[in-house]
């Protein structure tokens, strides 16, 4: 079997801890008769989204130039568990395994499979958590009177003033421009004075 070796040493640890991270994979590679193609070595912490090697190795892995990714620990891999859980389906789309040492876990196996079905379920669980916890605040915040969402960056005055400029001709892009906002807040701006202004005149 084709393999690589991916290693990951944070910031604040000792560059040798990706030596014998290499050292300890190396020799497990060899106990299986695994044959070494690539060995992916990031020297960031688990925190940052930005890791070269790492980025790398998922995209050598469209081609499939390995059928496994070994690593020393699970935690070496994915940021979070939602970052893991991208990983791996990704790699089980390219067909492709996992194996870790200090957790004993290979997805070719039937329990590595139950495994990924675990971690899968469990991310599936927090979003929904994460999202039930955001629709509660926003009914909660609604039922209180505040007011939800982004707030605008126009006070009263300089709604005034971009009322006047409209009505001069200037265009949405000019304004924007002279106010400092973004062409989109002016569109906003307007078309929520043109709905206000329909709903008073219907009302009268």
């Amino acid at each position: 079997m084709k393999v690589c070796i991916y290693t990951r040493c944070s910031t604040s640890e000792d560059r040798q801890d990706v030596a014998r991270q290499i050292d300890e994979l190396t020799t497990i590679a060899n106990n299986f008769g695994w044959e070494i193609t690539k060995i992916y070595q990031d020297y960031a912490s688990g925190s940052k989204s930005s890791r070269p090697a790492l980025d790398q190795m998922m995209k050598d892995a469209h081609t499939r130039p390995f059928e496994m990714v070994i690593i020393s620990s699970l935690c070496r891999l994915g940021r979070s568990l939602s970052n893991m859980t991208k990983l791996l389906t990704q790699l089980k789309e390219y067909k492709i395994d996992l194996y870790t040492k200090q957790e004993g876990i290979n997805t070719n196996s039937s329990m590595g499979e139950m495994f990924f079905g675990i971690i899968s379920s469990i991310n599936q669980y927090q979003l929904s958590q994460i999202s039930e916890n955001v629709k509660s605040g926003l009914r909660l915040a609604k039922k209180k009177g505040r007011l939800v969402g982004r707030q605008s960056v126009l006070d009263k005055g300089k709604i005034w003033e971009i009322e006047k400029l409209k009505d001069k001709g200037f265009s949405y892009r000019k304004i924007a421009k002279k106010m400092n906002v973004s062409h989109s807040t002016i569109m906003r701006c307007v078309n929520k004075k043109h709905i206000l202004n329909k709903e008073v005149s219907v009302d009268g």
